[in-house]
């Protein structure tokens, strides 16, 4: 069988990880996959095909940032929608079908090719993440999630917060499908954690707590909040906090032994994971931390 995905992420963030793995797992069954997405330079004209694995392709697709959330979207669905009415595929499966340069393709290929059309949810954006956007884009963006999924054969979703999200939108459970996020235990393995800290620069004797991931909204500043209690009682108590914080540094408030590290190659993550002796995951109390709240652990 052959599949199509569209996923609205550049390569290596979000959502991205989610049809990757999908993708890879599925060619290892048999299939045949092609991810499309954009690419991960900020000013990129062309479109790219990567072979992964064997049966499994990457498509990406121009990207031109020209502001935080504006990376020529428009030109990506004019492409993705030539992609599903030309490209030979028996299912379309689109990821974040919010987005209008994934869902509009995709009902285009169940209108007019009559695919099979599948859309994934592992996110809120109507009353979520739309909140942070104009009032325009915010209305397109809502009426793409809550119309396009009717059209689907299928509506695979990360967690039961989000089976009852859709199932409002839909009147009915029937067509949908918890597919949970996994852990990938192939690449990330166990690390020696002494011997990661000294890689890293550092103390091998210190509690180190690490939160991985990039932090939204109000949730770093529970996470900060939390750690100067944590000081209070363990007064050598490290924090590390690895990926991008979306507040401008001036703006946070001063808090002993916090360690800030940019954005990681995904190959050095098993390091920062093994330095740990906690690992938090701070999210505040709202719809979109909810969405995410079904997540599966390795047992080791």
């Amino acid at each position: 069988m052959k599949v199509l995905f569209l996923n609205h992420n550049y390569v290596g963030y979000g959502t991205y990880w989610r049809a990757f793995y999908l993708g890879k797992y599925l060619a290892k069954l048999g299939h045949e996959v092609t991810m499309v997405c954009a690419s991960e330079k900020n000013l990129d004209f062309k479109v790219r095909k990567t072979k992964i694995d064997e049966k499994f392709y990457r498509v990406t697709l121009p990207r031109i940032k020209y502001s935080r959330y504006y990376t020529g979207q428009e030109l990506r669905m004019f492409i993705s929608t030539l992609q599903s009415l030309v490209y030979k595929y028996d299912i379309i499966h689109c990821f974040t079908v919010a987005q209008p340069q994934v869902g509009i393709p995709g009902l285009f290929a169940k209108v007019f090719r009559k695919k099979k059309f599948v859309v994934d949810f592992d996110d809120l954006w109507s009353n979520g993440f739309t909140k942070y956007h104009s009032t325009l884009i915010r209305k397109i963006l809502n009426l793409c999630e809550l119309k396009i999924p009717r059209f689907a054969d299928k509506v695979t979703v990360v967690s039961d917060f989000l089976k009852k999200k859709v199932s409002a939108y839909l009147g009915s459970e029937e067509k949908i499908v918890k597919l949970p996020n996994g852990s990938n235990v192939d690449e990330i393995k166990p690390l020696d954690k002494y011997e990661s800290r000294k890689a890293l620069g550092l103390n091998i004797n210190d509690p180190i707590i690490v939160s991985l991931g990039h932090t939204y909204m109000k949730s770093f500043d529970f996470l900060i909040n939390a750690f100067k209690k944590v000081t209070d009682e363990v007064p050598n108590a490290k924090l590390l906090i690895v990926g991008k914080i979306d507040l401008p540094l001036k703006s946070i408030s001063p808090c002993k032994n916090v360690i800030f590290v940019d954005e990681q190659p995904f190959k050095k993550i098993p390091q920062y994971l093994s330095v740990a002796d906690v690992l938090v995951l701070p999210m505040e109390d709202s719809s979109i931390a909810v969405s995410y709240t079904h997540l599966t652990l390795p047992t080791n």
